[in-house]
């Protein structure tokens, strides 16, 4: 007896699977020692609602115990595992960036090629959840899609959205192994835990970003442009956690923001993994921004944030 992976893992594998091809990986041999780090927010909720309705509506003799396997956290991490037959480290997280897992396995010899993610979609009693807690943005009488982006940056509140993302990280021995292109390079993470918003991720204590700007200075050339990418959806929000380090920035170094979450919504553990996504392939074709690094801001559900610092690679 076998079931479908749910939604939660499939579109996880979808978007493994893009990765997958951009990278040109080979994943045939049976010795692969690709790993695999995922994060996640809620999680395999659906199934779980799904499990505990049927518990509740048919009784524990006439629901299948196999359908208590999809409502574990990991089974998007067994699911893509076996879909792709990757034999390296792997591990789920939780509020966590999978990226910063994943740096830390290459630098210290463990791995030399991780896929890194984040998998996260809405159930409908989520956003009902949402909604009435009064965090929601009303959109109903803005009726184009512009407009409700606009009247979303004077807001506080929240325009949510889901899916998944993913990036393969690779060790400088693999690349030129390999001969693949590469995207950017990552110069350093941060990561800190704002005490005062454990029930928040649309906000931040301004020391929290000070502190990564702080770390991220030696590495910067005062000359050189920067990306910043945003960890909030709209600007009321970037302006009461990031103004003060983004000024700090501007000093030295011209600085371009940008806001990704205006455009696809939170989509929680998946947005954390867009904005190096987005800000990689800027640095990639260096056309519009012209910036020589990236400053990626994340903000998880739990309190946690997490914040890299990419530099483009002209060698690849």
């Amino acid at each position: 007896e076998r079931l479908l992976p749910n939604k939660y893992s499939q579109i996880g594998i979808l978007a493994c699977k893009n990765a997958i091809e951009d990278a040109n990986l080979n994943l045939k041999e049976q010795d692969n020692e690709v790993g695999l780090i995922i994060e996640t927010c809620l999680a395999a909720t659906e199934s779980v609602e799904d499990y505990l309705n049927d518990l509740y509506q048919k009784g524990v003799a006439r629901v299948r115990p196999l359908k208590f396997t999809k409502t574990v956290a990991n089974t998007v991490l067994g699911d893509i595992s076996r879909h792709f037959k990757l034999n390296g480290q792997s591990s789920l997280l939780y509020n966590e960036n999978s990226i910063s897992y994943g740096f830390d396995l290459i630098q210290k010899g463990v791995a030399d090629i991780v896929i890194c993610g984040g998998v996260d979609h809405f159930t409908e009693f989520r956003i009902l959840s949402e909604q009435e807690n009064n965090l929601l943005l009303d959109t109903s009488q803005v009726k184009s899609l512009s407009n409700k982006l606009k009247s979303a940056q004077f807001s506080e509140k929240n325009l949510l959205g889901e899916g998944s993302a993913f990036i393969v990280l690779e060790s400088e021995k693999s690349v030129k192994k390999r001969q693949v292109k590469i995207y950017a390079e990552i110069l350093d993470y941060h990561s800190n835990f704002d005490f005062e918003n454990v029930d928040y991720s649309y906000k931040r204590q301004p020391y929290i970003l000070s502190n990564a700007c702080n770390r991220f200075k030696k590495h910067i050339d005062s000359d050189k442009k920067i990306t910043f990418m945003s960890a909030y959806t709209t600007q009321v929000q970037s302006d009461l956690s990031e103004a003060l380090a983004i000024n700090e920035l501007n000093k030295d170094n011209p600085v371009n923001v940008i806001n990704h979450k205006a455009y696809t919504g939170d989509m929680k553990a998946a947005s954390n993994i867009m904005g190096l996504c987005i800000s990689s392939q800027l640095l990639k074709k260096d056309k519009e921004y012209s910036s020589n690094y990236a400053f990626i801001s994340n903000s998880h559900e739990g309190g946690t944030s997490s914040h890299f610092l990419l530099k483009q690679n002209s060698n690849y």
